[in-house]
């Protein structure tokens, strides 16, 4: 499942934020990234962080999000696809629609 996250760093917890980081990129105990972490100043409170992942195992998301969330950072991930894909989908499902009267 590929993903993207939106992290909310305070500076209070940016150091907290930076050693987890650290932690987990030595264990090798994380997602697998494939569009690297981004940074937008929000000069009234911090950073917004943002980066999009993929993992096939929930129980490996779910522990991201912790290690994270543990320390301080604020997180809302949601699931992506190519829209190319969303739009089979949709046509579809409308499909069976059509076909179910």
């Amino acid at each position: 499942m590929k993903c993207i996250a939106f992290l909310e760093i305070s500076p209070d917890v940016m150091d907290k934020a930076i050693e987890t980081h650290y932690r987990r990129v030595s264990s090798k105990r994380s997602v697998k990234t494939l569009f690297p972490p981004h940074m937008i100043a929000k000069t009234t409170d911090g950073f917004l962080e943002f980066v999009i992942f993929e993992s096939e195992d929930e129980s490996e998301i779910a522990e991201y999000v912790a290690a994270y969330t543990r320390v301080g950072v604020k997180m809302k991930v949601y699931p992506i696809t190519e829209t190319s894909k969303t739009l089979e989908i949709w046509e579809r499902l409308k499909k069976q629609l059509e076909d179910d009267p």
